[in-house]
């Protein structure tokens, strides 16, 4: 049985990056990470994602691997949905999506259904977390910033067991109305 090599993700003044150059094309090509002067820059959860999935090892600034429990906990204290974003990433690419990371620091996450897409793609799925609240108007902000990017919305909706259930937004624009 051959081994596969692991990636090496290095923390760098506070950022999770890569730079071994193998890796940073074969990551970035498939939607993980932004590239940077040929270093790949990682976002907490697309980290989680390849120590889950056994493609990389984080060290610390000591050369030691940081295990997997440990680097959530330290995603943890700095954004508290890190677990939630982890969950629905993963899902996500379980399904064979390109997924990438959002224009906000939220629970959203761009998808594409195709590599051909990964520059455009079409969907913004939004995290939601089961029985927490949530205002009318940051569904609004959402629904207003996808559409005006021409993206189709997606909510996956985290219940207590972890299960993901996905719910497709559409509607026509002439029933909407915006009160001024």
């Amino acid at each position: 049985m051959v081994k596969m090599r692991r990636a090496t993700i290095l923390l760098r003044n506070n950022e999770m990056v890569l730079e071994d150059p193998e890796f940073v094309q074969k990551f970035y090509s498939s939607g993980i990470g932004s590239l940077e002067r040929n270093i790949l820059k990682l976002a907490p959860f697309e980290v989680l994602y390849l120590v889950y999935t056994n493609k990389a090892c984080v060290l610390d600034n000591n050369g030691r691997i940081i295990p997997f429990d440990e680097l959530v906990r330290r995603f943890q204290k700095k954004d508290s949905d890190v677990w939630i974003k982890f969950m629905v990433y993963y899902d996500l690419r379980r399904r064979g999506l390109i997924v990438m990371k959002g224009y906000t620091s939220g629970l959203e996450l761009r998808v594409a259904e195709s590599k051909a897409e990964k520059d455009r793609p079409k969907i913004m799925v939004f995290g939601l977390v089961e029985g927490r609240k949530v205002k009318f108007s940051d569904i609004r902000l959402m629904v207003d910033r996808s559409t005006s990017l021409g993206k189709n919305i997606v909510l996956a909706i985290v219940d207590k067991e972890g299960n993901i259930t996905y719910y497709t937004i559409s509607f026509s624009r002439s029933h909407i109305r915006r009160s001024k």
